[in-house]
């Protein structure tokens, strides 16, 4: 990821984040990511069921970030990964977008490809 990229993602926090199971069925919910670098995207599951159980069975995931008014976005492609008892979690737990959750796990979405639109 670019540095206009990641910026881009800094102002337009609210993400879709789509999941498939083993049968290629999507599964997408709109999430706000946790932190960006210029190979990942780490998003903190509070709540996810059904995209967890997706993860465990397909790893490949989809984001879709975009401006409030449709105007342009990033389409990303990944590969995700789960982790339950690493650094990286307790260090989710200190955002303030947590302050008032108990993050259960981190997915870190290792970035394969990305498409910019407008």
């Amino acid at each position: 990821m670019n540095k206009n990229q990641i910026s881009f993602l800094q102002k337009n926090p609210i993400i879709v984040f789509t999941t498939t199971n083993k049968k290629w069925q999507p599964r997408s919910i709109f999430v706000e990511f946790s932190k960006i670098n210029k190979d990942e995207i780490i998003i903190t599951d509070n709540f996810m069921k059904i995209s967890k159980k997706n993860l465990m069975e397909n790893l490949n995931v989809f984001v879709l970030a975009y401006k409030p008014d449709y105007s342009c976005g990033l389409k990303i492609d990944g590969i995700a990964k789960y982790y339950d008892k690493w650094k990286i979690l307790n260090d989710l737990k200190k955002l303030d977008q947590n302050k008032w959750m108990h993050p259960k796990w981190a997915i870190v979405v290792k970035i394969k490809k990305i498409l910019e639109f407008k």
